[in-house]
């Protein structure tokens, strides 16, 4: 009587072992993603198993969802291309038909975020000639989205005045910055360019860049001169970009740059970071007005004042030679001011340790004279 039990037990086991592998499956890696952004592209996929020669179709339904909040490529198992998805309002996308099989297939898919939000998700597969039945159990979870913080950039030469009435003048190096933050786009290559309004007043200056970036890395400045093509546009970095890299409490880029212009004018210009592929991912417009009049020197009378070192990482020396009762004020590029002396004489010791890094405007006022000077802190 044992054995016919026996051969029960074991035929009714293979029928549950038989009906287990023919179950209905579907499983995906949406949920692993982790530090999603907006506007950039994430990949995930889906896998799915199942009693051979069923076709289905696969359904991902999101809550929450408005009109373009998520752009869905889809990759069939065996493909090469992706194809684009439609999500109805409801949030619901399909991808398929395709056949089930007992082994396990891959589907591959892009995913990209227009709104930052945390999205619920619902993932199952349903009949491919009645969309109303479901097949087999579905699987759930969310996905976190947060709002990507875009580079900045932007440039000082707008914010310099080198003479009490403001403006910049011909015949005069002058040195400025270019400032950026790579913020989420760390680690992508771009190129910094700056585009003139009216590509013939590229003829109307000479313009010179630190190509060792010594404000950022140390050691002394290497003054190289920088071209502007018949568009008026001239391009630091290396073709194909540079891989923007975040620096913490400091701008990403420091870029210093020296300028002559050998004609008065307003010149209109933007600075740009434009990524490898193409788009311009951070930029800002700027006029500055030249003239060719004559501002503040470093003379006071006949006395000669001394702002040394000009790139400094300690201490910046004052030194007001025969001048008495000077007031001292040293502004950033900004025009805040940093320190201020009073009825100065002798030399005066700027110590520049807890200065950011940049330029610094010296202004040294005796009575009527004026002279200024300038030192950069790297």
């Amino acid at each position: 009587m044992k054995t016919p039990l026996r051969l029960g037990i074991a035929l009714l086991l293979m029928v549950v072992m038989q009906g287990h592998s023919f179950a209905q499956t579907i499983s995906t890696t949406l949920n692993d993603l982790t530090n999603v952004k907006t506007g950039i592209t994430r990949d995930f996929s889906v896998t799915t198993s199942g009693p051979t020669a069923q076709s289905v179709l696969g359904k991902l339904d999101f809550t929450p969802y408005n009109t373009n909040d998520i752009i869905l490529q889809y990759q069939a198992p065996g493909a090469t291309d992706f194809t684009t998805l439609t999500i109805d309002a409801n949030g619901v996308a399909t991808f398929g038909p395709f056949t089930l099989t007992q082994t396990n297939a891959v589907h591959n898919f892009k995913i990209l975020f227009n709104r930052g939000d945390t999205y619920g998700y619902t993932l199952g597969m349903v009949d491919a000639t009645n969309t109303s039945t479901a097949i087999g159990s579905s699987v759930s979870g969310s996905v976190t989205v947060t709002t990507l913080q875009e580079p900045t950039i932007n440039s000082t030469l707008d914010n310099i005045d080198q003479d009490p009435n403001g403006g910049l003048e011909t015949g005069r190096n002058i040195e400025w910055q270019i400032l950026a933050d790579a913020n989420d786009r760390a680690g992508e290559k771009a190129n910094i360019e700056i585009a003139l309004a009216d590509p013939a007043q590229r003829n109307n200056f000479t313009l010179l860049y630190d190509v060792r970036r010594a404000i950022m890395n140390g050691g002394e400045p290497d003054f190289q001169p920088l071209t502007f093509n018949s568009n008026g546009v001239a391009v630091i970095g290396p073709a194909g970009g540079e891989t923007l890299t975040a620096i913490a409490n400091n701008p990403d880029i420091n870029q210093i740059l020296r300028i002559n212009f050998s004609q008065p004018g307003t010149y209109t210009y933007t600075v740009r970071l434009r990524r490898d592929e193409g788009n311009i991912i951070a930029s800002v417009n700027e006029t500055v007005t030249v003239t060719g009049v004559a501002g503040i020197d470093d003379m006071i009378g006949n006395t000669r004042i001394s702002v040394y070192p000009t790139l400094a990482n300690g201490t910046v020396r004052v030194d007001l030679g025969d001048v008495r009762s000077a007031d001292i004020t040293v502004t950033d590029i900004l025009g805040r001011v940093v320190m201020q002396v009073e009825k100065a004489s002798g030399a005066v010791q700027v110590n520049t340790s807890r200065m950011a890094k940049g330029t610094y405007f010296v202004k040294i006022t005796s009575g009527k004279d004026v002279a200024g000077s300038r030192f950069v802190v790297r």
